[in-house]
């Protein structure tokens, strides 16, 4: 389970297995960007859902919309995507505070789409490298307030998979969410290597969804190792 603030708590009365992972050693950046994927910060949209698909991942509610539904014909995956029509805007009241990053899969009316990254350095990435920005959407961040706010720069589009996260992702993160082309998980997926198979069957590779418990990862339990860099440490639990 997650408490209010978004951090986890665990909800197990039975633990089976217990690790404690050390990741290799990083820069303060790729650091700050790990801990809030471990913890799961920030917001996803699938746009799945019939009734809330304008509802973030953690239940953040669309603060503002312009000529935009959820539409069935174009997206880039599952069955739904944002349909913006000329002149469409969505708003959430995010509350992005100085480091920042809005990733989603974007397309001109028709089924093709690009991934596009904005952050809050003012870097563009187009599939995963960095470059110039050919506009078709744009993204607006409120200094103030922290809102998030898309437009789609006047014409039609669609946009699927957007997420907006508290932190700078590192452009080898970006590059690897862009490549690996599936879905962004608004929970962990914890892959790993070495020797660490054990007879109960966890093995080199990603760890199944049925070991990993997102829910047990929480202040106590993710924590980092030097303020200028270092590694990041954490325990995995088995319920």
């Amino acid at each position: 389970m997650r408490g209010v603030d978004g951090f986890g708590g665990s909800s197990f009365t039975n633990f089976k297995r217990a690790w404690r992972l050390r990741t290799a050693l990083m820069d303060a950046a790729e650091l700050e960007a790990a801990q809030g994927l471990l913890l799961g910060e920030g917001h996803a949209w699938d746009f799945e859902d019939a009734a809330l698909w304008q509802t973030s991942s953690r239940g953040l509610p669309l603060a503002g919309f312009v000529n935009v539904a959820r539409g069935t014909s174009i997206k880039k995956y599952g069955s739904a995507a944002a349909a913006f029509t000329t002149s469409g805007q969505l708003t959430w009241l995010t509350g992005l505070q100085e480091r920042w990053t809005v990733a989603m899969w974007f397309s001109p009316a028709v089924e093709s789409f690009d991934h596009r990254v904005f952050d809050s350095d003012g870097n563009f990435y187009l599939d995963g490298v960095l470059g110039a920005d050919p506009g078709g959407v744009s993204i607006a961040v409120d200094s103030d307030s922290g809102d998030l706010t898309i437009d789609d720069d006047g014409a039609d589009i669609h946009i699927d998979d957007l997420i907006a996260v508290p932190y700078l992702m590192s452009p080898s993160l970006i590059a690897s969410v862009a490549a690996d082309n599936s879905p962004f998980s608004p929970l962990p997926e914890i892959e790993i290597s070495g020797d660490i198979a054990t007879a109960g069957g966890l093995k080199t590779g990603i760890i199944p969804a049925a070991i990993v418990r997102p829910e047990t990862f929480s202040r106590s339990t993710v924590h980092l190792a030097g303020a200028l860099g270092g590694a990041l440490s954490f325990d995995l639990v088995e319920g």
